[in-house]
Order: C-alpha cells, then sequence, then structure tokens
C-alpha cells in the first residue's frame, strides 16, 4: 500500500498485436520492464508537511502521557507506604546519630558533720552533634540541683547539705557496638539543662550528626524521640511517639509533651527525621506559698525547647572543643 505521501502514476502503452496460426488476431506479450505503473510523489508538499507536523505532535504528547503516569504511579507508591515502613525509616535515619554515654561521677556530700564520699556510674543517651565528635546530653549528673531531682532528694533537704559533684570519666558507645570511645567534657549550660562531650580520638571513625531545622512547633503537633535500650537489650533504638500538650512563654518559651520521656538532652524529630527540637525541664517562674494546685505539680516539667533557642548553644560548645 503506497503511503499517503505517494500517489500511483501509470501510463498506458499500445499493445501491438498480430495474426495467430488459426488466421485470428492477438495481441502480443510485453515484457515485464515494460510496466509503467509506479508511485511517485505527490504533488502536494502542503499535506506531506502537514501530516508530519501532526505525527510529531501526537507522539509528544504520547510522551509526556506517559511520563505523567510514571510520576503518578511513584506518588501512589510513597503514599500507599505503611506506618511501619515510615517508621523503619525513620529510625534507620536518626538511630546512627544516638548514641549511649558512660559517665562515672565523684559525690561528695557533707551534712551535720558527717562526711560521704563516692564515685556513682551512669549511663544516658546523647546525640551526636558535629561530625568532628561533639556530642550533647544532660547536664542532669553535672549540677547539683539536677543530680538533687535525679536522686529524688528534696531542694529544702538539698539546703541542709553540701553537696559537690566531680565528672571523673565519660566513654561513648556507638549504636550496638562494644567498643567504648574516651571523652572530655568542654561545655555546660545550667539554664538550658544541656552539656556537651568532646571525643578525644575518633580512630578514623566517621560520624553522622543530627541534622536540625527550624520548624514551628504548636499545640498538637506530633513529635518523634529516638533514645537506646540498656546494655542488657544490646543498645536497640527505641522509639517514642510524642505530642504537643501546652505551649508556656514563662519562665520561658517551651513546649509541654503528653507523656514524659526521661531523655533530656535528646532531640525530637518530625515524621521527616530533622531534630526540631530538645527535650529538658523547667520549673514554674514562680511559686505560691498559700496555695496548692492540685491538678499540677509545682515541681519541674519536661519540656521540648525550641531549636532556635538552643541552636547558639550547640555552635559554641562545638567552636569551644575545637579551640582546646
Amino acid at each position: 500500500m503506497a503511503k499517503p505521501s505517494e500517489l500511483l502514476s501509470c501510463s498506458t502503452t499500445r499493445v501491438p498485436r498480430k495474426k495467430n496460426r488459426a488466421g485470428f488476431l492477438v495481441d502480443e506479450a510485453l515484457p515485464r520492464s515494460a510496466s509503467t505503473c509506479s508511485p511517485t510523489p505527490s504533488s502536494s508538499p502542503r499535506w506531506t508537511k502537514r501530516w508530519s507536523a501532526s505525527s510529531k505532535e501526537a507522539t509528544m504528547k504520547a510522551r509526556t502521557l506517559l511520563g505523567l503516569t510514571c510520576l503518578l504511579s511513584l506518588a501512589l507508591v510513597a503514599h500507599a507506604q505503611s506506618p511501619a515502613s515510615r517508621t523503619r525509616t525513620l529510625v534507620q535515619k536518626v538511630s546512627p546519630s544516638i548514641v549511649t554515654v558512660r559517665a562515672v561521677v565523684k559525690v561528695d556530700v557533707k551534712a551535720e558533720g558527717e562526711s560521704h564520699s563516692e564515685e556513682a556510674k551512669f549511663s544516658q543517651r546523647g546525640a551526636v552533634v558535629s561530625e568532628d565528635g561533639v556530642v550533647m546530653i544532660s547536664s542532669s549528673i553535672l549540677t547539683t540541683e539536677s543530680f538533687a531531682q535525679l536522686m529524688d532528694i528534696d531542694l529544702e533537704d538539698l539546703e541542709k547539705v553540701d553537696l559537690k559533684l566531680a565528672p571523673q570519666s565519660f566513654k561513648v558507645i556507638f549504636e550496638q557496638e562494644s567498643k567504648e570511645y574516651e571523652a572530655q567534657l568542654v561545655a555546660t549550660d545550667s539554664q538550658l539543662g544541656l552539656a556537651f562531650l568532646k571525643i578525644k580520638d575518633l580512630q578514623g571513625r566517621t560520624l553522622k550528626p543530627v541534622e536540625f531545622k527550624e520548624n514551628p512547633l504548636e499545640l498538637g503537633s506530633e513529635l518523634f524521640c529516638v533514645t537506646r535500650m540498656p546494655r542488657g537489650y544490646d543498645f536497640v533504638p527505641y522509639l517514642m511517639k510524642l505530642m504537643v500538650v501546652a505551649e508556656v512563654s514563662k519562665p520561658r518559651r517551651a513546649y509541654i509533651l503528653d507523656v514524659a520521656t526521661s531523655e533530656q538532652g535528646l532531640p525530637v524529630f518530625d515524621a521527616e527525621g530533622f531534630a526540631v527540637g530538645v527535650i529538658s525541664t523547667i520549673r514554674p517562674a514562680t511559686k505560691s506559698d498559700d496555695e496548692e494546685d492540685l491538678g499540677f505539680g509545682t515541681g519541674a516539667s519536661e519540656c521540648v525547647l525550641p531549636i532556635a533557642a538552643v541552636r547558639p548553644v550547640i555552635q559554641q560548645a562545638i567552636q569551644r572543643a575545637r579551640a582546646q
């Protein structure tokens, strides 16, 4: 079949005739080369050009439709990702930045003419905040007031004793390993309840620091905290799902969580795995002497400090660690 851009053009040739043996006139056969029917280009180039343009346009539309179909398929697959799969992705991204810190602190207590001294061992979680080995932890074992709260000592009783704390050693454990890296204390911030360690020798190890993002928090914000279980459980990652249930402005801007995590010093993350705040504790700005609140206690409350308040402290600690 001829193409649309071609037409059949045929010419006729007069066929000679001759008498056969019986005396009848018959047509003489022509050779095959005498056939003059052959396809010739159309005499209308405008139609050919229009057909070619239409073909290109149809091809482009088909390609565009195919691309949109692929994008839609990818979007549907991402949307169809199960909550369990999203949780695994979050933990896999964040957990390498969460470490276990073992600390030894010398505790000296003097009360009523007697003194007592001992070395207390603690284990807590921390977060890597720089590639060169700066780790953020809670300062609860380094300040007397936080230590008293940690040991369930009433503040009124604390005024009657002389309590001194002296950190002796810090060791950092990565992920689920048994190897320990020695670290030293480089900075503390008693107002935010944070402390910072610097690993002395990484021995060529590559670290993955936490990624911070100043994402505004509000009432009802869903957050996640990734910590680690104790040595007896092989330091496996442990995920907690949290929610902001109150926003306070005194004594500082902070966000109250729906549950107590006991993980001061650790970041909280959004669903994408970016750190948007740090867990700490705050005490009420004022205390009433003649009124007891039956709904809430007068002690410290666990909260989340926004990254905007914590980032400058982290940067100063990193600079101090590098200067040493």
